[in-house]
């Protein structure tokens, strides 16, 4: 029972007890028991009167308290031109507005914090208190290729594809870095913060690749243009005095004049092969801007086919095509026929010798993918963060620039690319999403 229904009972209950005892006592006296009747029922009403001012500030406790409750924190009580209420209402008014600002203060950081979490490029994964993800933003969801609200409420672990997999390995409180199998490259964090008394675990993906791509490419890029420089200059003058060397061949004994052009001819030639050798290097830096036409990409693979028919045959390796007819897309054909020459040279030279290469182009969405399958023998786990690394090389005679072409061709155009080991045979497979026209 509250309060102020005991109080107005208890004054019902004392004057109905003081009329008995007037009654009682006045007995036949009826003017007497009048005016003592009408005493009492003036007394009750004062007493209403006066209950209901002292109890009035509850009315105003209970009104404050449901719009706490209710967070109706705009609401606002008006004065009743009682001093001593009218201090409470200003001093509950005033709470009411502090209580509003703080809501509309927190409500936008709320909101900012909100945005940001959605807007950055970093990718943030939380996870609730069973270790499950509660929440992920857009950023989180294109780097794990999930569907936000598929991944919702699922593990880690769970999450198909291989960075998933790196991370759910990664103890609390330890950062790693990682590659994939298109050479990009993820730092991840595994952290935890306090949460109403419980700690929660959370994830912070942050891309690499262009950053780091970025700075290599600064890097190679300076390495090479100045080994060019001072390597043509030697090479130059080196050339020119060899060449003029010959004209002293006549002077030379006859018994020792074959050794002598023999040698300025190897000379002259090692030269001419280190100046290639550079040449080849240089034309990383000189790639030019994609000029986008359409055109068929079949056909682009059937000539590759028919260039590399003897060397195919030469290793006893089979080169089986799967076609399709609507297949044209969108790049630049000149510098694209360079990427399919040099994966076309990287599988050949991963079977070696008897094998099979499989070229499948399919639909894919909007897209068309190309897969390049060998049967070599795979990529070696140790190889397989640094593929398209600059200088990065399996082979004896190999210079580690076919790859970074590849990859600096197919970034230009904005296509996304893989090389991975196959899953269920041996060899790798190369793969690309070209655009449709």
């Amino acid at each position: 029972m509250r309060f102020q229904t005991k109080v107005y009972l208890a004054n019902v209950v004392l004057h109905l007890s003081l009329l008995g005892f007037c009654i009682y006592i006045v007995g036949e006296q009826r003017l007497l028991l009048v005016f003592a009747e009408v005493f009492l029922l003036l007394s009750f009403f004062v007493f209403l009167y006066f209950i209901r001012k002292m109890t009035e500030p509850l009315y105003y406790i209970d009104t404050l308290k449901s719009f706490i409750k209710e967070k109706e924190y705009s609401s606002r009580f008006s004065k009743v031109g009682q001093q001593d209420l009218d201090d409470l209402i200003v001093l509950f008014n005033r709470m009411l507005s502090q209580l509003y600002e703080e809501r509309l203060q927190l409500g936008e950081k709320k909101g900012i914090l909100q945005k940001l979490i959605e807007d950055t490029p970093m990718g943030i994964v939380i996870l609730d208190f069973d270790g499950l993800i509660s929440d992920l933003n857009p950023a989180a969801s294109a780097i794990l290729s999930s569907q936000i609200e598929k991944v919702k409420g699922a593990s880690i672990a769970s999450i198909q594809g291989e960075l998933a997999e790196k991370m759910a390995a990664i103890s609390l409180g330890v950062t790693q870095t990682f590659n994939d199998a298109s050479g990009a490259r993820y730092r991840v964090q595994h952290a935890q913060f306090v949460e109403r008394g419980f700690h929660r675990r959370f994830y912070l993906i942050t891309e690499l690749t262009q950053e780091v791509t970025r700075s290599q490419k600064d890097t190679y890029d300076k390495l090479i243009r100045v080994m060019c420089h001072e390597i043509n200059n030697t090479i130059g003058a080196t050339g020119s005095l060899l060449q003029s060397c010959f004209h002293y061949q006549e002077q030379i004994k006859p018994e020792d004049r074959d050794d002598f052009t023999d040698a300025l001819g190897i000379a002259i030639e090692r030269t001419q092969s280190l100046n290639q050798f550079m040449q080849r290097y240089a034309s990383l830096v000189k790639i030019p801007t994609p000029e986008l036409a359409s055109f068929k990409l079949g056909e682009v693979l059937s000539n590759m086919s028919l260039l590399f028919q003897s060397q195919l045959e030469a290793g006893d390796i089979k080169l089986q095509l799967t076609l399709i007819d609507d297949d044209r897309v969108l790049g630049d054909q000149n510098l694209l026929e360079q990427v399919v020459v040099n994966i076309f040279k990287n599988a050949m030279e991963a079977i070696d010798h008897d094998g099979l290469i499989r070229v499948e182009i399919q639909p894919l969405g909007e897209q068309l993918q190309l897969k390049v399958i060998d049967s070599g023998e795979g990529i070696a786990e140790a190889m397989e963060g640094r593929l398209f690394t600059p200088f990065t090389t399996t082979k004896q005679k190999g210079q580690g620039i076919g790859l970074i072409f590849v990859r600096e061709v197919l970034e230009a155009h904005g296509y996304t690319y893989s090389l991975v080991n196959n899953e269920q045979e041996a060899g790798a497979c190369f793969s690309i999403l070209f655009n449709r026209p």
